[in-house]
């Protein structure tokens, strides 16, 4: 196990715990269930090698240059353990209300103990996880800070090549708490609707030439509007029924007045004046050679 009898009880107080093997499985579980998606597979492998040398047959990864040092990666274990540690005993929790007996499966009932309400078990499940996101945050903000070391790692909150390339930027837009687990979900939506809405709105180029830039005067309103797009996809996702109407406002608000402001400032942005400014039909002066008229109601 990476963790010992000790971590457990310095996470989770529980005063009964006195096998830490009756946990096992469960560490093991919560290592590869929950694990993948914020440190990436190749992590995860180094992670377990260390902690169980040799114990791994054919692993093409000992002794690699790209290695992070003994020292990183006890480092980087240290802040792992909280979250395994709750992640274990949320994992534990289902099996641990049943005893199995002669008969079948039964609960503790005596003079001494009696079985804990559900209501007591969901607020255990709830402590749990959430802890357990707390120190995924940290984790998080550990292994960002530290991304040079650990090359395997697949940068789940970092966002490279992007308008909005972490979860520090974000949350300047909108608050997050600075949440590196969230930005992890938020990611996705940021990319699907840089690549498609606001590439066909203000073009790749000009995206190109923004992200590059130190813009100070349109940027941070090009990256109000898709922060908020993400946040309206991100509540969907999680519930359809969601009523994001105050987000969708704001997001119209923020990508009319970025979209103004360009065509005020055309000789500024002149990447923008090329790739993606259409100018306004004009009667007087179009539509001449092909004899075309627009025309309308007038009062």
């Amino acid at each position: 196990m990476i963790l010992t009898i000790e971590d457990i009880k310095t996470f989770l107080p529980l005063n009964s715990i006195t096998d830490g093997s009756k946990y096992e499985a469960f560490e093991i579980r919560a290592f590869y269930k929950y694990l993948p998606k914020y440190l990436g597979d190749d992590l995860l492998q180094q992670i377990y090698e260390h902690a169980f040398p040799g114990l791994v047959e054919g692993s093409g990864s000992v002794d690699s240059e790209l290695d992070p040092d003994t020292a990183d990666m006890d480092k980087l274990i240290v802040t792992l353990k909280p979250v395994l540690a709750n992640l274990t005993i949320l994992e534990s929790i289902p099996q641990f209300n049943l005893i199995s007996t002669g008969m079948g499966f039964g609960i503790v009932s005596n003079p001494n103990q009696a079985p804990a309400s559900m209501e007591r078990v969901r607020d255990l499940k709830d402590s749990c996880l959430q802890a357990a996101n707390d120190g995924l945050d940290r984790l998080l903000l550990f292994l960002e800070k530290n991304a040079e070391k650990f090359t395997t790692w697949n940068k789940s909150c970092v966002n490279t090549g992007s308008l909005i390339p972490s979860a520090s930027v974000f949350d300047q837009l909108i608050d997050i708490n600075c949440s590196r687990r969230k930005f992890v979900d938020l990611k996705r939506h940021i990319n699907f609707e840089e690549l498609t809405t606001f590439t066909n709105v203000f073009s790749a180029a000009f995206l190109t030439d923004l992200r590059a830039g130190s813009d100070t005067a349109v940027k941070p309103l090009i990256q109000q509007a898709l922060a908020l797009k993400a946040e309206i996809h991100f509540q969907v996702s999680a519930n359809p029924t969601a009523d994001t109407s105050a987000l969708l406002n704001r997001y119209v608000t923020a990508l009319s007045v970025s979209l103004s402001y360009l065509r005020n400032h055309l000789d500024t942005y002149s990447v923008y004046a090329s790739n993606a400014y259409e100018a306004p039909y004009d009667n007087a002066t179009d539509g001449q050679e092909s004899g075309f008229f627009i025309g309308g109601i007038t009062g």
